[in-house]
Formats: C-alpha cells, sequence, structure tokens
C-alpha cells in the first residue's frame, strides 16, 4: 500500500513499481511502441477499468488508465536500466502519475493494477493500493 497525505483538491505525483515475474516482454504505449509486444499499462481496478476513481486527476490518459508510459525499467540481474518503453522478464517497472485530492476531507482509497491491452489484466496479481488521506 502506497500512503500519502494531500490538502483538499491538491494534486500529487506518486510513483508505483511492479515486477514482471512472468517470461513475457513487454512494451508500454510509448511512439515507438512496437505492434508484436502488447502494451502493459496501468488501470484503475476493483473492478478493472473502473471510471469513477475518487482520485481521478484531469492529466490521466483516460478516466481508468492514469498513464500509458513506464518511467523507467530495470532488470533483476543488472539493475541497469534495460531499453526505454520494455519490461523483460524480472524487471521492475515504475509508472509516475498524478492523482487529485478530492475538496473533501476523508480518507481515500484507488486501487490500480497492470493491464496487457488486448491479452489480459493482472488484478489478482498486481494490484496496487493508494491510501489517500485528505485535509
Amino acid at each position: 500500500m502506497v500512503k500519502c497525505e494531500l490538502t483538499k483538491g491538491e494534486s500529487k505525483v506518486i510513483a508505483i513499481s511492479f515486477a514482471n515475474n512472468s517470461p513475457f516482454v513487454f512494451s508500454d504505449l510509448s511512439e515507438n511502441h512496437p505492434y508484436n509486444l502488447p502494451p502493459l499499462v496501468v488501470a484503475t481496478a476493483n473492478p478493472v477499468n473502473r471510471e469513477d476513481s475518487a482520485l481521478y486527476d484531469h492529466s490521466w490518459f483516460s478516466k481508468n488508465r492514469p498513464t500509458p508510459t513506464f518511467s523507467h525499467t530495470k532488470t533483476a540481474r543488472t539493475a541497469q536500466v534495460w531499453a526505454p518503453h520494455r519490461l523483460v522478464p524480472e524487471g521492475t517497472v515504475e509508472y509516475r502519475f498524478k492523482i487529485k485530492a478530492p475538496t473533501k476531507a476523508g480518507t481515500y482509497t484507488e486501487s490500480f493494477c497492470l493491464v496487457a491491452e488486448g491479452l489480459s489484466d493482472f488484478e489478482d496479481t498486481s494490484r496496487v493500493t493508494i491510501k489517500a488521506i485528505v485535509k
């Protein structure tokens, strides 16, 4: 769980990381997206692709996709950046995007998961929850 504090109406950049425990290579949805790799994006979860996030920011790619691109990737063996916009087996990827606090104080939670567009969602194995405390 990622925790953050915000004031009412404040936007804040958060970062969430995921590990690739599969034998597959993935790509993000960047300008150089190869046609033969499924784009791997972050989606709202619980349920997947829900469009009513309390933490939605107008900068999101869509109502249920905060960002379609990675910030960076690393391989497990070398801890070096492998290739921009590619996630290799045993690698990790970080997504950075803004969340916006509602105008009412309280505690808000939002879940996100990975989705391989056109193939599958990984809600059960990749879910990350954001807990936003709004003051």
